[in-house]
């Protein structure tokens, strides 16, 4: 955005001008020192001025600097209609100039820059163009030419275009280093560099390379893993948001943008040595990575060139982790996950991978191994739900005592693993893996951005809507019926086909915590649930928006569903339940505001 508001100057401006009479970078200081000034003044008033540029050398004065450098631009339809041009990529630098009342035109008005970037002139300031063509905007003499850049043309040669993008991702990448450092501090701290400042680097650093015509700079950057857009160039695996690196170290943050960057415009003929090593220094690098393999897989000949480049256990290991994110069936998975563990033992992304592989497969006891290994604590996600599952089904031996086969070794270590638990009792893991599954790489966004929607105390409901709405738990269960017991593929069955429900509280008897539920668009349809929760908090005649879910033996609710009283209308659930309107319906239901006359009023 181009600040168009003209400051008044400090009596001193003319003299620090003067200061500036030739081409070269000056200290803050040294002008501070002449003028007879505080330092911090003077640096503020050439901060404020477009004009002036921070270089490691000192402040320049873009004029001087900016002498017989040319930017082109690809005219779009709209721009040839208006006869103006959208400055904030290609041309960023000249707003800088345009900003205010303007900069003279070489035939004459003058070239001014709106507080959208917009440049514009005098009637005729553009020759005739129409869409698709390069226009060329040169600064010569202290003026600016504009010039349309005929096929056949001068252009700049491969070296210096190669130049332009060197220290573009120079720039961005050092974005990214400043965003690494304070993302925590200031999250608002950006991971991009705006393109004008790209460009005065460029001048300062490398004088001449603009003297010719290139490409336009939103042509040219991308070729280079670069993203331009809105005035910023940033890296291509730059983060989307904080949470992307939440919890990373300054190194790691920056090491896996690097990598990302590489990949992104690297192929299975390029030297991959550099990228493999800097991949093996972390394991969350290497989650983060595979995560990334999840959503957006790398090629096959890609994949197969990394396996052969891989120097050592942490890099052959990274990339089998990396190649079971996009296996063609969860017993391939497993299996590269496992090549992955035997060659480092410890990696955490594939011992979680693991764990939920075995917790799957009904491997309980390995399964909460591998999650304690990978750091997942003993009341948390899987873990919790696996708890009741480690001791012996009841009834059965104790897990220490001898296995009563006379074999003379321990229960757990002999037949405790034969051993079925009821359905009922398996059921809250089955439902904790599908969450898990939803909250997986592929998912994880869209869950996130319905979880986002609603109150803090809604997030295991909205989760579980949008598990279910988005038909992830019945691709969860697509991918894994290969491992799962026939109950529990019947259960989830079930509880796929099972829709969500608008209930009235008919009972709630907190000293028993049960709740009786009477489904008010079935109207007779009721249930009784065991919800110690729910009960605590409902009253009779209270609204719950709720899934009920069978579980072997009755009706159960495996989430704490949103209480709603006084709520005006009816939550969104037409087929199918869009769950973003759902959060946004609990989020309004959460903060009700005052009613209008006829408003329609649940029961």
């Amino acid at each position: 955005m181009v600040n168009v508001e003209q400051p008044v100057p400090p009596p001193w401006w003319r003299h620090l001008l003067d200061a500036f009479a030739e081409p070269g970078a000056l200290m803050v200081e040294d002008l501070a020192k002449e003028l007879g000034l505080d330092t911090e003044r003077v640096e503020s008033e050439l901060a404020a001025s477009p004009l002036f540029h921070d270089t490691e050398d000192g402040w320049v004065h873009l004029p001087h600097l900016a002498e017989g450098a040319v930017f082109t631009h690809q005219v779009t339809a709209e721009e040839a209609a208006s006869g103006t041009l959208d400055a904030a990529g290609d041309l960023a630098l000249w707003t800088r100039f345009a900003a205010g009342a303007g900069w003279p035109l070489a035939g004459g008005g003058m070239m001014t820059a709106d507080a959208s970037g917009q440049l514009s002139g005098p009637p005729g300031w553009l020759p005739a163009c129409a869409e698709n063509d390069v226009l060329a905007v040169r600064l010569t003499g202290g003026v600016f030419e504009v010039t349309p850049l005929r096929p056949g043309g001068s252009v700049a040669k491969p070296a210096a275009m190669a130049r332009v993008v060197e220290e573009a991702v120079g720039q961005a990448m050092l974005a990214v280093a400043v965003y690494a450092h304070f993302r925590e501090e200031d999250p608002a701290v950006s991971r991009s560099a705006p393109l004008d400042v790209v460009a005065a680097e460029i001048l300062h650093n490398y004088p001449g390379t603009f003297d010719h015509p290139h490409p336009p700079l939103t042509e040219l950057l991308p070729e280079g893993g670069l993203v331009v857009s809105g005035g910023q160039v940033h890296m291509r695996g730059a983060p989307e948001h904080p949470g992307e690196v939440r919890g990373m170290i300054e190194d790691d943050v920056i090491r896996l943008v690097k990598i990302r960057h590489a990949l992104s415009i690297l192929d299975a003929d390029s030297d991959l040595t550099g990228t493999l090593r800097h991949l093996a220094v972390s394991d969350a690098v290497i989650g983060h990575l595979a995560d990334d393999m999840a959503r957006e897989p790398l090629s096959d000949d890609m994949l197969t060139a990394m396996a052969a480049a891989a120097a050592g256990p942490r890099q052959q290991a990274a990339v089998a982790l990396l190649a079971s994110r996009r296996a063609s069936s969860a017993a391939e998975a497993a299996a590269l996950v496992e090549e992955a563990l035997a060659l480092v033992p410890d990696l955490v992304p594939a011992l979680l991978d693991a764990g939920f592989h075995a917790a799957c497969q009904g491997d309980y006891a390995k399964a909460d191994d591998l999650l304690r290994r990978g750091g997942v604590q003993s009341d948390e996600g899987l873990r919790e739900a696996l708890r009741p599952l480690s001791a012996a089904p009841s009834g059965a031996v104790a897990r220490n005592q001898p296995c009563p086969c006379g074999s003379g070794l321990k229960y757990k270590a002999c037949h405790q693993a034969a051993e079925i638990h009821p359905l009922t009792e398996r059921a809250p893991l089955l439902h904790r893996l599908v969450l898990a599954y939803a909250y997986g790489p592929a998912n994880r966004d869209a869950v996130a951005a319905v979880v986002a929607g609603g109150p803090d105390d809604t997030a295991g409901f909205l989760a579980e809507t949008a598990a279910f709405e988005y038909a992830m738990a019945a691709d969860f269960l697509a991918e894994h019926r290969e491992w799962l017991r026939a109950d529990e593929i019947a259960l989830l069955e079930s509880w796929v086909s099972e829709p969500l429900r608008v209930w009235e509280v008919a009972e709630a008897d907190r000293a028993r915590g049960t709740v009786g539920l009477r489904d008010l668009a079935g109207g007779s349809a009721e249930s009784s649930v065991r919800r110690r929760a729910l009960a605590q908090a409902a009253t009779v005649g209270d609204v719950v928006l709720a899934r009920l879910l069978d579980d072997g033996t009755g009706p159960r609710l495996f989430v704490d569903p949103p209480v709603m009283r006084r709520l005006p209308g009816l939550p969104p659930l037409a087929d199918p339940v869009d769950p973003m309107e759902v959060a946004d319906f609990v989020a309004k239901a959460a903060r009700p505001e005052p009613f209008e006359p006829g408003t329609f009023l649940l029961p």
